[in-house]
């Protein structure tokens, strides 16, 4: 069954043919107000909104508490399996993390492991070094 009105199906999905919405804004919109937001909220002004939210979490605000975790955090935290492979691996995720000044997601992980690669190849490297009858 469809719903003409939004061209939709019974599931909520778009039906064959339908034309969409007017997509995503163009990224100089987005600047645009970005541009305006930093105007409108100076770096002082932020501060005293994030020292508001640390006393309101601390005070047991859970909306404040979520916040704060969203951004020092990140919205999809691992799992603990997770951790701990990383951990066995070698990876401290957090103090990896704040070593790097908190270069986030997916290349992070990767600069991560080209570094454990190379880590890895200069190990295999002295082995073969040792390994080698030296000669005289």
């Amino acid at each position: 069954m469809t719903d003409k009105s939004n061209a939709r199906n019974s599931n909520g999905q778009f039906t064959a043919g339908n034309q969409g919405g007017p997509g995503r804004p163009p990224r100089s919109v987005e600047s645009d107000y970005l541009r305006k937001l930093t105007q409108t909220v100076p770096l002082e002004t932020w501060q005293r909104i994030i020292d508001r939210a640390v006393t309101a979490a601390l005070d047991g605000d859970d909306k404040a508490r979520a916040w704060l975790s969203k951004y020092l955090l990140g919205e999809r935290l691992p799992t603990l399996a997770k951790l701990h492979a990383r951990e066995i691996e070698g990876f401290d995720e957090i103090e990896d993390a704040h070593d790097y000044g908190w270069k986030a997601g997916r290349d992070f992980r990767l600069a991560r492991e080209s570094e454990a690669l190379e880590k890895e190849e200069k190990r295999k490297a002295r082995i073969a070094k040792l390994a080698t009858p030296a000669t005289v």
